[in-house]
């Protein structure tokens, strides 16, 4: 069965996806990383208190937090994609697709409404509308395939 427009959207924007997620956790390992250094090398403990006007410690502690948030996106973003991909092969199975879009859309309008309510610049916010794009394109693409099924 030759797959619908929908599917082949759905294999590309998996495959993004999966892409994402890699490099958000390779971000989250150089986050661990530089928190690291601040917190064992006084020096650069020394110069990120005088850039940032706060504690070593609470820049390690902001980095962790950090680190840690970027790691569940990671997992969710790769995870959607490898659903995404065997859901565009079968069309049967995209429930898990569909329902992991959601919480992801979900997530990236919680996000973004945070951000701008928190006095968010443009740039942040230009950001944030082009997080908010790959979660709506995949829930669209995931909804699709799922009438195309008939589920």
């Amino acid at each position: 069965m030759q797959p619908t427009g929908s599917q082949t959207g759905l294999k590309i924007i998996s495959i993004l996806d999966i892409i994402g997620g890699i490099l958000v956790a390779l971000s989250a390992v150089l986050l661990f990383v530089g928190g690291a250094a601040i917190g064992s090398d006084p020096s650069i403990a020394a110069s990120a208190t005088a850039e940032t006007g706060l504690e070593a410690s609470t820049v390690v502690g902001v980095a962790t937090g950090l680190g840690i948030m970027l790691i569940v996106s990671a997992a969710i973003t790769f995870i959607t994609g490898i659903l995404g991909l065997r859901a565009a092969k079968d069309n049967q199975k995209i429930k898990p697709v569909w329902i992991i879009s959601i919480i992801a859309l979900v997530f990236a309008v919680i996000s973004f409404i945070m951000s701008v309510v928190g006095g968010g610049n443009g740039a942040n916010i230009g950001s944030l509308l082009g997080s908010l794009v790959m979660p709506a394109i995949t829930f669209w693409l995931a909804n699709n395939v799922k009438k195309e099924a008939g589920l």
